[in-house]
This record gives structure tokens, sequence and C-alpha cells, in this order.
């Protein structure tokens, strides 16, 4: 009889545990975590997330166009692998969120202020229907669970209880059945509402993401062969080159710079994803937790929801550890990829304070080759000011200095600025040779310039003979040649008022023929003559000519000694020194008396007046 009334208190406990009322009174386990908990991003936010990844990882590209040493070649290849794995897995994790998405069912949100009334309608709808099913999903357990604990009696009952326990077991199938239909219901409209609101779009982005992964795939075919390392920039030799290679490297160390703030740009996307998943992972940790550390009950019910609640725990976290694991390994390979660019960065560097110190050094060369050729200058034009008196012959020199100080800066500037001596050459050859044939002339007259002032050569005032042509040398030029006119009277030349110019190539052409004075004299021979009679006594008329002549010679006779000590000297030569001397001849008259002697050019007229006085004198002859 006993034993009948404890399975009688049994009976009636299930049945009160298993009640609808009395099942909504008893406190929830707190840890239990709810059926569908939120989802840690949209849609949206993922597709953005690659590509950007998707736009960084095309922009790696662009850096082999810095590749132009074998480290960098190494560093691109190397980012480039990088970039690869990295967008792998950054669509592994898209996957894995989009999996996260469309596993996690839209929670009911109270409806937001701006809200339209249709929105708000819907929004209040979609929670009622959420929480009906929660309630539908929460019976149906209860029914099952008291289902199982009575078939559980039903096979131990003894046969008096059978018949009693059969149809509390048939009451509680029509019970189980009655929840699931309402559950079906119920589960069913909340389904298609969710399909409705979400469902199109989760199977949009996974098109999405397919199509941009096949377009990434197809991409990283065309382009993965690694650059090989046959490039090497030549050193520039020059300041022009250097110069050009320091800004290069500054342009390059800027584009570095600029993919170290797209890295730091890419982690802060991962970190935006990171966070809510990062949360979830450590909330559904806590339920865990909090359900492990339960205490132990014998209730079969409360025990089949903290299997359930476990489960979905269990399946809740690796979810969120696929969709975070490939985050994480993202973020270790853009640390790597960071390092990399820092130590190209310090490459770059490097190499920009080496092309810096070559500049630096090349500047300070140029700077003293330059204080040297100026030196040079300056002490060529005081020894031209100390030891070259003529002024006409001081401005040639320093006009050679000039020439001389312009070709050696513009060589000097040629050779540091010059990038590449070979074309250099080849241009200098091409310029020189259309110079030449285009100036041959006026090239020509500038060699006969050096020929003129040479050291037996013509200067101003000397009195010359070109081409049939008697004058005086007015200047020598650089390519022409003044002289002015003289008209030759008896013995006398006068200027004619005109001045003739001849090019200075003229000291070539043999036909023309230059005649001038020796070195250093400013004399000519005159000669006076007078025919006597052969009867008379010539010998007696030739000396006192002679002597009347050498009479006016004495006056000027210091002057043309000094002249022709001048020319041994310049000649390096010793004459007899210009003495007057006669001659005679036989003319059909007589005898003709010839009395020759050296006359200064500035008074030959004079000089000539003065001897046919005195010859007249001493001889009362008319002049022949």
């Amino acid at each position: 009889m006993s034993r009948r009334v404890v399975v009688l208190l049994l009976l009636a406990l299930l049945f009160a545990a298993s009640h609808p009322a009395f099942a909504q009174r008893r406190p929830h386990t707190p840890s239990n975590p709810p059926s569908h908990p939120p989802a840690p991003v949209d849609g949206a936010r993922i597709l953005a997330f690659l590509n950007r990844t998707i736009a960084w990882d095309e922009r790696l590209d662009a850096q082999a166009q810095w590749a132009d040493q074998p480290t960098d070649v190494l560093y691109v290849n190397d980012n480039r692998q990088l970039g690869r794995q990295i967008v792998v897995l950054s669509f592994d994790a898209a996957k894995a969120q989009v999996q996260l998405l469309a596993s996690t069912a839209p929670v009911a949100q109270a409806p937001a202020p701006g809200m339209d009334d249709a929105r708000r309608n819907d929004s209040q709808r979609m929670q009622r229907l959420t929480q009906r099913a929660t309630t539908a999903a929460d019976l149906l357990r209860r029914e099952h669970t008291r289902l199982d604990a009575l078939q559980q009696q039903l096979a131990s009952a003894t046969p008096d209880d059978r018949a009693r326990l059969e149809a509390a077991v048939a009451e509680a199938q029509s019970r189980v059945a009655i929840a699931q239909a309402r559950n079906d219901a119920v589960s069913g409209i909340v389904g298609f509402m969710n399909d409705a609101a979400g469902g199109a779009a989760g199977a949009d982005i996974n098109s999405q993401i397919s199509a941009l992964e096949q377009a990434v795939s197809a991409s990283a075919t065309a382009h993965q062969a690694p650059l090989q390392q046959d490039a090497r920039k030549a050193q520039p030799s020059s300041v022009v080159g250097l110069i050009s290679d320091l800004i290069a490297l500054n342009q390059k160390a800027s584009a570095l710079q600029g993919a170290a703030r797209d890295a730091d740009f890419l982690q802060r996307d991962a970190r935006d994803l990171t966070a809510p998943l990062t949360n979830l992972l450590s909330q559904t940790r806590q339920r865990a937790d909090l359900l492990m550390n339960a205490p132990d009950t014998a209730d079969p019910a409360e025990l089949l929801r903290r299997k359930s609640a476990l489960d979905a725990l269990t399946a809740r976290f690796r979810q969120l550890s696929a969709a975070l694991l490939p985050l994480t390994k993202r973020r270790i390979l853009l640390n790597a990829y960071k390092a990399n660019l820092g130590r190209w960065r310090a490459s770059v560097d490097e190499q920009h304070r080496g092309e810096l110190r070559r500049l630096t050094f090349r500047a300070v060369a140029l700077g003293i080759m330059l204080l040297l050729v100026f030196t040079l200058a300056v002490v060529w034009r005081r020894m031209t000011f100390r030891y070259v008196q003529d002024v006409k012959r001081r401005h040639h020199v320093l006009l050679v200095r000039r020439i001389v100080l312009l070709l050696l800066v513009a060589a000097i500037l040629a050779a540091t600025f010059a990038s590449d001596f070979s074309s250099l050459t080849t241009f200098v050859g091409l310029l020189t040779a259309g110079i030449a044939i285009a100036l041959q002339d006026v090239i020509l007259s500038m060699a006969g310039y050096f020929v003129i002032i040479g050291k037996y050569g013509i200067r101003p005032g000397d009195r010359v003979r070109i081409a049939s042509v008697n004058g005086d040398v007015l200047d020598v030029g650089l390519v022409w040649i003044y002289l002015i006119e003289l008209e030759t009277r008896g013995s006398d030349q006068l200027p004619t008022g005109r001045i003739v110019e001849f090019p200075n190539s003229v000291v070539f052409d043999h036909s023309a023929g230059i005649f001038k004075q020796l070195p250093g004299t400013r004399f000519l021979w005159h000669e006076v003559a007078r025919v006597v009679a052969g009867e008379s006594d010539f010998a007696t008329t030739q000396a006192r000519m002679l002597a009347a002549v050498e009479s006016v010679f004495e006056e000027y006779r210091d002057a043309i000694d000094r002249q022709h000590r001048e020319m041994e000297r310049l000649l390096n030569t010793k004459t007899p020194p210009p003495r007057p001397h006669s001659r005679l001849r036989v003319a059909p008259a007589g005898v003709e008396i010839r009395v020759r002697y050296p006359v200064e050019i500035a008074n030959a007229g004079t000089i000539d007046d003065r001897i046919a006085a005195a010859v007249m004198t001493v001889t009362q002859l008319p002049a022949a």
C-alpha cells in the first residue's frame, strides 16, 4: 500500500511540473542563453571590408615600380605573397561572418523614434511573433519532457498502474501534438518573415562574395609571377643624376609611408569586425561557465535544457572561433607586412644618405675646381697687367684669358652635370662638326688672329702691304684686320682717307701675301739721285752728296740705332747698322749717283725735304 502511495505522489509531482502554469511560474536557469543571439555585423560592412582589402591588394602591384635594387625586388615579392595570404584570410573571415549572420535570427528590437508607422507596426508585430515562437518552443520542450517521463514510468509500471499510465501517455501525446502544431505555425510565420527580411540579402551576399573571390583569383593568377632580380639601377655619375635620384628616393619613402598607413587602415577595419565577435565570444564563454558551474540536479527536464543550451553554446563558440581565427591570422600577417615595409624604408633611408653624401662631395669638388679656375684667371690677369705694357696686346691677352676661362668653366660644368659621358661625347662631336662646317670661314679667321698676334705678328701702327694694298694697321680684331689705306706718290705714302678690312684668314692665302716691317723697326729706306755728265768729276759729287745725307742722318741716328738694336734682340741675330750709302749707275745722259738712307716713318717727308735741300746745296744741281 505504501509503494502505491509513493508512486501516486511521484506522478502528481511530475504532472505538476509538466503543467504550463507551473512551468511558467518556475524560474529559469539564469545561464540559459537566448535561442537567437544578435548578429555581430551586417552584410554591407562585410562587403565593404572585402572591397577595401581587394583594393589594397591591387595597389601592391604598384610597388614593382619602386623596385630598382635587388633588395627591393625581395621586398616586393614578400609583400605580394603576404598580400595574397591576407586576401585569402579576409575571404575566409567574410564567409564565416556570413554563415554566422545566416544562422542568427534577427533580434526584435524596440522601434526607433524616427521610424514611420508601417515600419513601426512591422517591428512590433515581429516582436510579438518572436515572443510567441519562443513560448511555443518552450511549451513543446516541456510536453516532450513530460511524455518521455510517462513513457519511462509505463515501461516499469505494475499491471495495476498500466491502464492509468497508458491513458496519461495518450493524453501527453495529444498535448505534444497540439504544442507541435502551434510551434510549427508560429515558427513558420517567423521563418517566412525572416527569409523575406534577410534571406535574400544573405543569398545575395554569398553570391557577391563568390564573384569577388573568382575575380581576385583570376587577377592573382595573371600576376602571380614574382619579379626577377635582373634589373639594377645604375649609380648616377653626375650632379643632375644624383639630384634626380634623391628626389626619386624621397618619393619612394613617401610611397612606403603611405603603404604603411594603408596597412593601419586595414588593421582598423579588422578591429571593427573583431570587437563584436570578441564580445559575443566572451558572452558565450561566460554562459557556458555558468551552465557548467550550475548545481547538480536530478530533474530530467532541467538536464535536457542544460544539454540543449550547452550544445547551442558549443555550436555558437565554433562559429565565432571560425570567424575570429582568420581575422587573427590576418592581423599577424599585416604586422609582418608592416615590418617588411619598415625594413624597406630603412634600406631606402640608408640609400638616401649615401646619395646625399655623394652629392655633397660632388658639390664640394665642383666648388674647389671653380675656385682654382677663377684663382688662375685672377693670377693671369695680374701678370698680364704687370708684364704686358702694350695696350692692344694686353687686350688680346685678356681676350684669350676670357676664352680659356669660359672653356674651362664649361668643361667643368659639363663633366659635373653630364649624366652619360658617352652620349655627351657623341653630342659634342656632332655639334663640333656642324659648327666647323657652318662657320669654317669664321673659324679660319679666328685661327688667323692667333697667327697675326704671334711673336713676329702684326701690331697696330705697323705699315704693311696686303694683296697690293699699302696701309698702316689700325686694329687687329678676332675676325678682321683693319688698315688705313696709303697711296704711294713718289717716295711718299699718303693716306687716302679709306679703311680697308681684310679677314684674318688672309694669312693662309699664299696668293695675297703680307709684307710688314721687321720686328721692332719703324724706319724705311729712301734714296736721292742725281745725274752728272760723264766728263765731270762725279766722284767728288758723289762724296759731297753722301756727306750731305750723313749730316742730316746724324740728327736722328740714335733713333735708328735704337730700333736696330731692338730688332737684333727680337730676332736674336746680328746685322750691320743701317747707314747712308751711295751707288753709281751709268745713265744715257751721264752717270747717275744714288744715295740710300734710312728714315723714320713718322718723319719721312721732313727728312726727305731736308736731305734734298742739302744735296742741292752741295751739288748746285736740280733734282733728278
